[in-house]
């Protein structure tokens, strides 16, 4: 969760600092962007549904005690929270 309450806002000015920067020129990189992510939006739909549900799969089996999963966080071989 906290990688994710530091990336959100990230992603967020990332594309609304440019706008207020150079309104024309992110235009045309805005659409450009705006044109490949509907290109792939399949396979990044299943990508995030495979990393998130992979995610939830090994919490869930940890808290059933299915296996001792490790803590991504330094200094850790606690079970994932």
């Amino acid at each position: 969760m906290g990688l994710w309450t530091t990336l959100a806002p990230l992603i967020v000015g990332a594309a609304v600092v440019p706008v207020q920067l150079a309104p024309s020129r992110s235009a045309v990189i805005l659409d450009a962007l705006s044109g490949w992510l509907t290109r792939h939006n399949r396979v990044l739909m299943i990508t995030l549904g495979l990393v998130f549900g992979s995610s939830f799969a090994v919490k869930a089996l940890a808290g059933f005690g299915v296996f001792r999963a490790r803590s991504l966080r330094r200094g850790g071989d606690a079970a994932v929270d």
